[in-house]
């Protein structure tokens, strides 16, 4: 693959994303272009090349904090009145800019119960926002209604995703 090329696309794909750079991992998928196809050929970074594209480096997200990502889960919860699957999480990142990702609730606390248990341990924080703690409330019985449906599964063998 020729540099003139992976260039083109990465205006391309750039212009169809609203004149902001695709991450290199989403530049693969729309293109087809692997990172073997520049990486040591064309360019060092995957920001040299976006540099040259004419384009400012792509700036990685801060983490957000544990309370952050807890309050966006619980106005996931609270939106659609039950504890959200991996699919209503996932559907709401993809039309929700800003919303996190499935993977990144699963990674910062490894499982829906772990989940489920932090939320509740949050509201009963005498630091927990009125907000957050009446919000928490009113969905207490959805909390509790899902832990004690995980814990059922896991004495049954059942799944928990």
């Amino acid at each position: 693959m020729d540099k003139r090329n992976i260039l083109e696309e990465i205006k391309r794909t750039a212009k169809a994303n609203g004149d902001r750079p695709l991450g290199k991992e989403r530049f693969y998928k729309e293109t087809g272009i692997k990172e073997s196809d520049w990486l040591g050929k064309h360019w060092v970074r995957w920001n040299d090349a976006l540099r040259e594209g004419g384009f400012e480096p792509n700036r990685m997200q801060r983490a957000l904090d544990e309370n952050d990502l807890i309050e966006k889960f619980v106005g996931l919860m609270r939106e659609l009145g039950n504890f959200p699957t991996k699919y209503e999480v996932k559907l709401k990142a993809r039309r929700t800019p800003g919303f996190p990702a499935y993977n990144t609730f699963t990674t910062r606390f490894g499982s829906k119960h772990k989940l489920a248990a932090s939320i509740r341990s949050i509201a009963k924080n005498e630091q927990a926002t009125m907000t957050f703690r009446l919000c928490v409330l009113r969905l207490r019985s959805l909390i509790h209604f899902h832990l004690m449906t995980m814990s059922s599964r896991k004495r049954v063998g059942g799944s928990c995703t």
